[in-house]
């Protein structure tokens, strides 16, 4: 993927921008300066993502969601309570120490790195999926994953959301924090955005339907309007 990082070091050579001073322009940059920077980094990231292999990583990952959706497979969890035990158990007891390594050998290009990062992330993921699962099981449990529900039918909106906010918080274009704090800020951060997203989705769906970008987006799916307000009774 030689030729889409050549063409992100031409646009950051024509902007006046180097990889020393990303930071610099992320936290005092005009909008203009950060969406032409960001352009740039997109190529990095298609690059990183098709250069080893992560595409195919990712296209399985949205087969495996489609067939768990398409066979119902979360109606049978009180039927196979062992067996998510055990995946439980084993995606988070492997899954987990791999994935310190990865974070370890993070950007260092070693097979350690990919090794870790192939295997380690879809089995941890499996052991908190199955964790979960066990914990819906649970009177108490699912009573207390019960106020994530708004959240999780309001994924798309949310994502975005979260960029959205924090460009404001770390970008120049708002805030600009982010280069006056270290990382050790960025967690409890994560937490408050996600905290009043919980707020805010609960109240949305109070009163609609859908998400607004979930709206949007069935609506070029099936290609027909949607209400999106709450039918009240008269």
């Amino acid at each position: 993927m030689g030729v889409l990082a050549d063409a992100q070091s031409v646009m950051f050579q024509r902007i006046g921008v180097t990889r020393e001073t990303l930071i610099e322009t992320w936290t005092h940059g005009g909008i203009g300066l950060i969406v032409q920077v960001n352009t740039a980094k997109l190529l990095d990231q298609v690059s990183f993502v098709v250069g080893i292999g992560m595409v195919f990583k990712i296209y399985g990952c949205f087969l495996f969601g489609f067939y768990i959706g398409r066979y119902e497979a979360y109606k049978h969890c009180e039927s196979r309570r062992e067996m998510l035990k055990r995946l439980a158990v084993a995606g988070i007891g492997i899954g987990l120490p791999l994935n310190v390594i990865y974070a370890v050998t993070f950007e260092s290009d070693s097979w350690t790195e990919v090794l870790c990062s192939t295997v380690g992330v879809p089995v941890l993921s499996c052991g908190y999926v199955a964790q979960c699962c066990l914990i819906w099981l649970d009177n108490r449990g699912r009573h207390h994953l019960r106020h994530f529900a708004p959240v999780g039918r309001m994924a798309l909106t949310n994502y975005v959301g979260q960029s959205v906010i924090c460009s404001l918080i770390f970008y120049g274009t708002g805030l600009g924090l982010g280069g006056s704090m270290g990382p050790t800020y960025y967690l409890p951060i994560g937490f408050a955005v996600y905290a009043v997203q919980v707020l805010v989705s609960r109240l949305w769906l109070e009163r609609f339907t859908f998400g607004p970008l979930e709206w949007v987006w069935r609506m070029l799916t099936y290609g027909q309007w949607v209400p999106l307000a709450k039918r009240t009774g008269v």
